[in-house]
């Protein structure tokens, strides 16, 4: 994933599109906007999970301005 990228949100999570708004020494930046509201989650290093709505977003690797993510429920 790099800047701008956008990760479609599986329907049952109530997210629309995740956005990676920032990868980089500062860790990636995953925006969303959901049922409730915007959700984001800042500064997440390798090896970080966050969770948004039951998706488990987890920040495997970052290499310059890329980052390797997993989801899962």
């Amino acid at each position: 994933m790099k800047p701008h990228d956008e990760i479609p949100a599986p329907p049952a999570t109530g997210l629309g599109t995740i956005q990676v708004t920032e990868v980089g020494g500062g860790g990636v930046t995953f925006v969303s906007d959901s049922e409730n509201g915007s959700i984001t989650f800042s500064g997440q290093a390798p090896g970080m999970t966050s969770r948004m709505n039951g998706l488990k977003i987890t920040t495997v690797a970052i290499e310059g301005h890329r980052a390797v993510v997993r989801l899962r429920r």
